[in-house]
């Protein structure tokens, strides 16, 4: 299983229980709401487990739970799914990446069958993690 950003474009695979849902955290989210008005359309309800209690979150179509770039201290939402096919393609061996919020680059050393990405810093991001990175082309690594 793979945890991707989510995406309102999934919704009837949503629906019909194909995919679920959970918060950064793997907490399961029920989709209650998907149409609001405004930024944040959907309401999604999951169970805190550290207060007891069910916490509704409004995200955006893209599951996110604050308009801020790179706001990673919320509960946004990802899909779970096996389909290779739903993993980001957009970097390959070579590229020279970096974090959307950092400016140290890495390249791109291996693409494993899961989606990971293994970084010339000997470390690893998983599929989960790669909306948070973005090809460098002016890197010096890059020519």
């Amino acid at each position: 299983m793979t945890k991707i950003p989510f995406n309102v474009k999934y919704r009837p695979q949503i629906e019909s229980g194909e995919y679920k849902v959970v918060t950064r955290e793997d907490r399961p989210v029920e989709i209650r709401i998907w149409d609001l008005k405004g930024d944040f359309p959907i309401v999604g309800v999951y169970f805190d487990d550290k207060n007891n209690r069910e916490t509704a979150v409004q995200v955006t179509a893209e599951g996110r739970c604050s308009i801020k770039p790179n706001d990673d201290y919320c509960d946004d939402f990802f899909v779970i799914t096996d389909e290779p096919e739903l993993l980001p393609k957009e970097f390959k061996v070579g590229d020279v990446i970096k974090e959307k919020r950092c400016t140290t680059c890495y390249e791109i050393l291996e693409i494993y069958k899961d989606g990971s990405l293994f970084l010339d810093g000997d470390f690893t991001i998983p599929p989960s993690e790669i909306h948070n990175w973005e090809l460098v082309n002016d890197s010096p690594k890059s020519k």
